[in-house]
């Protein structure tokens, strides 16, 4: 019987997955604010809220955040072997909503990091739930995915502050970071007998 850890699709977001936007954010937020934030404080999916600035200045952040590509820092170190380990499970798709100003500057990190995958999508005009996309496996940080998860499908949560409120299903593990859903992937599918 066929699982679907056999020649898995596994998609991987970028944001606070691959890539510590976060500590970017911070720094370009407390550049123009006069009263800062720190990495600790940002436990909100809705941290716009909590800063007090519009969600389109949010978002112009984290667009100048990914113009200065080459100074946003790795969201852990490995990813470029952990990539690879999990291209040996299957095809890995590097997925994310982003926006169009920010498609060069993340294709660019990706290369600039040396992290490998089969497929690159950035998603900007569609606004596509990532579970419509042709993936088994998603790991990500984004609570909202946890919602409607599809039928035989798995998400690997990248743990963070603003989605410690989800708690572990059948369909939803939380992992500490991409390294610990590679491994428990990889355990996972030895124990199907792959």
């Amino acid at each position: 019987m066929e699982s679907r850890f056999d020649r898995a699709r596994i998609g991987v977001d970028i944001d606070s997955t691959l890539a510590n936007l976060v500590a970017a954010m911070v720094y370009r937020y407390n550049q123009r604010h006069p009263v800062h934030t720190t990495v600790v404080e940002w436990d909100s999916w809705g941290m716009h809220e909590k800063l007090n600035i519009t969600k389109d200045e949010f978002y112009q952040t984290m667009n100048n955040a990914w113009k200065d590509w080459q100074s946003m820092p790795l969201q852990e170190l490995g990813l470029s072997t952990t990539l690879k380990k999990l291209q040996k499970l299957g095809s890995v798709t590097i997925i994310s909503n982003r926006h169009i100003v920010t498609h060069a500057a993340v294709g660019l990190w990706l290369e600039y990091h040396c992290l490998p995958y089969d497929a690159l999508v950035l998603d900007s005009s569609t606004g596509m739930d990532k579970w419509d996309y042709p993936i088994d496996i998603l790991i990500d940080d984004n609570p909202k995915h946890a919602e409607a998860i599809p039928d035989g499908r798995l998400l690997l949560l990248r743990d963070h502050p603003w989605n410690r409120h989800i708690d572990n299903s059948d369909r939803i593990t939380r992992v500490s970071n991409v390294f610990t859903a590679a491994d428990l992937l990889t355990r996972r599918k030895a124990a199907y007998g792959g």
